[in-house]
């Protein structure tokens, strides 16, 4: 296809890529900062999980199983998600030694449960490789249309409290304050953001997007405050990912979508962050 055919094809797609990406970089930063990696690599498994188990409540049913994949696992993916968290939030308690080993046994367990889930029916496999790796070019216009106007709400959102997010950061790593109401209250939605993420672009996608960036400009820029360490990482997210879909199509049409653009990503992430500095 030539550039003209994958923007018309993919006029929606792109926008909400972009958009969604560049909050993911923006949730990936906080949440590195607050030392909540496994926690929302946990939450993340929970939103597969809660869909795939809708799925197979829905062919219990006997329910449409396509117009159910649609849109109405949502719910269960972010529910799920939710009650993860809720679980996760629990190693808070425990020393500061074992709450590593305990994010990662959650994470181990729910990833065994969704397996155990998916094995089964067998018509549960396309759905799990959906949530699970994502293929973001198989989103529908129509899909891509409401995630592009929710994604521009949640965007809205994320940079009228970016101050708020920044000092709620800074309060959680330096002096473990994440009792607050304010601190609460931004954490749920750094965790609802990647758990709608996994619904829709898929497990892989997600996390990639949420840790890449804040990991490469950490190794490699050293000078900047915080400020110019998110605006970097958005940068990433909003061009790297769009950039990745687009080599994927054009280039590498047989290889797995969400593949080349982890890969793009990745490459991308490690060329701005060790060569441009600003």
């Amino acid at each position: 296809m030539t550039f003209f055919e994958i923007l018309k094809l993919y006029v929606w797609t792109f926008p909400f890529l972009a958009l969604s990406s560049a909050m993911l970089a923006f949730c990936g930063v906080h949440l590195a900062a607050r030392e909540r990696t496994l926690q929302s690599l946990s939450i993340s498994q929970g939103a597969e999980l809660g869909s795939i188990a809708f799925m197979l409540l829905a062919l219990i049913l006997h329910l449409d199983l396509q117009e159910v994949e649609s849109w109405m696992t949502l719910p269960a993916a972010v529910g799920f998600a939710f009650l993860t968290g809720s679980f996760a939030g629990k190693s808070e308690k425990f020393p500061a030694s074992s709450r590593a080993t305990a994010l990662f046994t959650l994470w181990i367990g729910l990833f065994a449960l969704t397996q155990v889930i998916v094995a089964a029916h067998p018509a549960l496999e396309s759905h799990f490789s959906k949530i699970a790796i994502g293929d973001i070019a198989t989103i529908t216009s129509a899909e891509s249309q409401v995630l592009c106007l929710v994604s521009i709400l949640f965007s809205l959102v994320l940079f009228s409290r970016r101050w708020e997010f920044l000092g709620a950061s800074f309060s959680i790593s330096l002096m473990g304050d994440n009792g607050t109401k304010q601190a609460k209250s931004n954490s749920m939605l750094l965790l609802l953001i990647p758990a709608v993420s996994t619904w829709s672009s898929g497990f892989s996608l997600t996390c990639a997007t949420l840790f890449i960036p804040t990991t490469m400009h950490s190794l490699f820029q050293k000078a900047g405050g915080a400020r110019s360490h998110i605006i970097r990482c958005v940068c990433d997210g909003l061009l790297g990912a769009p950039l990745g879909l687009f080599i994927s199509l054009t280039f590498f049409p047989g290889v797995p979508t969400v593949s080349v653009m982890v890969l793009t990503l990745l490459s991308f992430s490690f060329v701005s962050a060790r060569f441009f500095k600003f």
